[in-house]
């Protein structure tokens, strides 16, 4: 005889099972368009299919996340990319492999703030009817803080032409990525009050 704790884990194994399909299909449909973070991620110029830049490349990434609701546990999902068609690769090319070596970085840090994103949620409980707006707010103070981040990384590494500090920020940015590598799967669950 199977007790209510057996079929509870049985029913979040197939609802996990479920959501990681779901979350396949979403993840294909944006394929097309963008680049999505990895681990192993090389950029390539080809990766860029906005109109050429005069100055450098310029990358455009974003993180997003859904959701669906089971019973009293929401299964949410966060993933970050980059945009190939706003992003622009640079008209001349010098120093190619430095700039998009740089441009990985800022691909990286949309990535850990995806990642403090799901660290943030991951354990909650919160009342159903205030899910949206707090995962709202959530999401608006990450990418906050992710647009503050880039732009300290520019403005510090002036674009990659310090090189020393551009460096620095790498291990800073890697060593940030190995902190919140348990959020990198990011199938989050937050309980329901």
């Amino acid at each position: 005889m199977i007790n209510k704790s057996s079929m509870y884990k049985v029913l979040v194994l197939f609802v996990l099972t479920l959501a990681s399909v779901a979350t396949s299909q979403a993840v294909e449909l944006k394929k097309s368009s963008t680049v999505l973070y990895s681990d192993s991620l090389v950029l390539t110029r080809k990766m860029f299919k906005g109109k050429p830049y005069d100055k450098s490349y310029m990358i455009c990434t974003s993180f997003e996340y859904d959701y669906k609701i089971v019973r009293d546990s929401v299964f949410v999902n966060a993933f970050s990319f980059m945009k190939k068609k706003e992003s622009r690769p640079k008209k001349n090319v010098f120093f190619e492999e430095r700039l998009l070596q740089h441009e990985l970085y800022h691909l990286k840090i949309t990535e850990l703030w995806a990642r403090i994103f799901c660290a943030k949620l991951s354990g909650k409980e919160i009342k159903k009817s205030n899910l949206n707006v707090y995962l709202n707010q959530q999401y608006r103070a990450c990418n906050k803080e992710c647009a503050s981040m880039q732009d300290l990384y520019d403005k510090e590494t002036n674009h990659s032409k310090i090189e020393d500090k551009q460096k620095e920020w790498e291990v800073k940015i890697d060593s940030l990525l190995e902190e919140y590598k348990d959020y990198a799967n990011r199938d989050i669950i937050i309980k329901l009050k």
